[in-house]
């Protein structure tokens, strides 16, 4: 087990993603524009199709569930590194529908934005790199 120091500089960065847009490409846009290679990154909104994955640890990999109807964004949240020297966005996120049934999962390419409302918190310190992790099949951080 290892762990990294890093500190909350104060800065926030809020905004929102566009009608029709691609959830997490947009996001990782703005991360690469702001040059963040580590944070916490939150949002609220509804999305009018969405992709989550669910990582399947017996076949080392995700497998992925369309939901072809718009939702609500219950709770999404995740982490800003790098992977593979790129910006890299790990988000889960939760999604009701119009009966209030939850899907959730890891937030895949695919999500098309209705309405989206961001929050990206920067940390301070070294950069948060991902190397692939043998024992689990995933990139992980390399603390």
């Amino acid at each position: 087990m290892g762990y990294r120091e890093l500190s909350f500089g104060g800065k926030v960065y809020m905004g929102r993603v566009l009608r029709g847009e691609d959830l997490l490409l947009s996001l990782t846009r703005v991360v690469e524009e702001l040059n963040i290679s580590a944070g916490k990154i939150e949002g609220i909104g509804a999305l009018e199709h969405a992709c989550v994955g669910y990582y399947n640890q017996q076949r080392r990999s995700y497998q992925w569930i369309e939901v072809d109807e718009p939702v609500e964004v219950v709770s999404f949240g995740g982490n800003i590194s790098f992977k593979e020297k790129s910006p890299f966005i790990h988000a889960h996120v939760v999604l009701a529908d119009s009966r209030g049934r939850c899907v959730g999962g890891h937030v895949g390419e695919g999500c098309r934005v209705f309405a989206f409302e961001y929050m990206i918190f920067p940390f301070e310190g070294h950069a948060l790199n991902r190397e692939m992790d043998i024992d689990s099949g995933l990139y992980l951080w390399n603390i």
